[in-house]
Parts: structure tokens; sequence; C-alpha cells
């Protein structure tokens, strides 16, 4: 990814809507999945960027933040005392067993995202839970996955077929569906000014928007939130999966 985007995503993580509705669908998915009040499980936070989850994840037990990019690293050192930080690439090994991952959309920037589930089934523990999300739908593909790096968008069936044989899903939904009429109303605007002005710098419109849409869209997020809770949606910008390690 961009230096600048690093920093864009610093700077907006505690604050976009975006940010805050996945923070808010993880939490409501770990205090389903997870057992009762637990509070004393070995958490990775896999491609952990500038640690926007780790007081989130800190509240179920001791984090470990596995990240390749140097200033990040040097973030969390700094800011969150919580973690260990860990320089890692996918899929070298760790030395450690995990009860609980969280891959918060990390697995679109691994171009063996295969070889990154295999490493997610081989350092859970027996009966240890990953909550992954990925964007979905490769016609929602646009210069802000260029930007940001992404090697691709994930269908239903994509991102099922990463699933190994030493791993169970437990849940698999899109989310940000409300939102999905918007998302393509963006694709199409983006798309047609790049054919007009093929010149322009991309950039990934990951700034924070103005503060009544960044009210109404978190609103809209945390709802989708809770109604994920009981059934899975039919379609979205994202999804999300639950795995259990065998």
């Amino acid at each position: 990814m961009q230096a600048n985007e690093y920093e864009l995503m610093r700077d907006v993580q505690g604050q976009h809507w975006w940010w805050l509705g996945r923070e808010r669908l993880l939490r409501y998915m770990m205090d389903k999945y997870l057992v009762g009040d637990r509070r004393d499980y070995l958490v990775a936070d896999v491609g952990s960027g500038f640690g926007a989850n780790i007081s989130l994840l800190s509240e179920y037990g001791t984090v470990y933040a596995l990240e390749t990019d140097s200033d990040c690293l040097v973030y969390i050192s700094e800011t969150e005392p919580e973690a260990t930080p860990i320089r890692w690439q996918s899929p070298e090994p760790v030395d450690h067993k995990f009860d609980v991952m969280l891959l918060a959309d990390v697995l679109e920037h691994i171009e063996d995202d295969h070889a990154a589930m295999q490493w997610v089934a081989d350092h859970l523990k027996p009966g240890g839970l990953a909550f992954i999300t990925v964007p979905a739908h490769m016609h929602l593909w646009s210069e802000m996955d260029e930007v940001v790096h992404h090697f691709r968008r994930y269908s239903k069936n994509a991102l099922l077929d990463t699933v190994n044989s030493k791993l169970t899903i437990e849940k698999l939904s899109f989310y940000n569906a409300i939102l999905y009429p918007v998302k393509i109303l963006f694709v199409a605007l983006t798309t047609a000014l790049r054919m007009f002005f093929p010149a322009k710098t991309k950039k990934s419109y990951n700034d924070l928007p103005p503060s009544f849409i960044n009210t109404i869209f978190k609103v809209i997020m945390y709802v989708e939130a809770w109604v994920i809770r009981c059934i899975n949606l039919p379609f979205g910008v994202s999804l999300v999966m639950v795995v259990k390690k065998l």
C-alpha cells in the first residue's frame, strides 16, 4: 500500500463510519462465538495496520499484532502497550498458536490467499476461531482497490474456496448491504471520470466525509451489524466469515 494511504488510514480509522461499522460488526461476532466471559485468549491481529482493532481485541485477551509495514509496527509499539508487535509476512510461520485470529480486510492484500488460509489453520489451536472480513464482488472493483493494492474482491464462492479441510465455517454473510447501491454509483462515477480524465491521480476516497454523512452511514452500519448477529445478508459491499479449527 502507498505510504500516503497508510497515513490516511491512521488518521481516519478512529472516526470514519466504515472503520467504526466494521468494528461494531466484529464485536457482535466475537461476543456471539467466543465462550462466555472468558478474557484470557491468545489473540492474533493479522495484518494489524496501525492497530485500529487492538483496543477491541485486548478485551478478549493478550494481543499479538502481526504486520509487515515498519511504520505501523513502530506506531503500535508506541501507542498500544497492551499489544506485542511482530514483523510478519504471509505465509511466514510464527512461534505461537492462537485461540483467536482477526484478518480484517487482509486476505485481498495477499497474492496467495490459499496459502494464507493454510497459515491460519496451522496457527490456530484446536477449537480456535478466525474472524475474517474482505471486500465483495469484482464488479465493484475501482481505482480504490488499485491504490490500496488489492489483488481481488471476493464472491461468496471464492471466499469459501480458500477454506481448507482443517477449518469449518461457523458464519458467512455479506454486510454493508444498505449502502450497496451507493457503492455501485460510486464505482460507475469514478470509472467514468477515469475515462474522461485518464491522467488524474488515482485515490482511495477513504477521506473522512462530512460529519452528517459520516453519522448517517455509521448508524446504518451499526443497525446492520446488529441484524447480522441473527441472519446472513444475501448481498453487500463486503463479506464477513467466521471459521473454526477442527
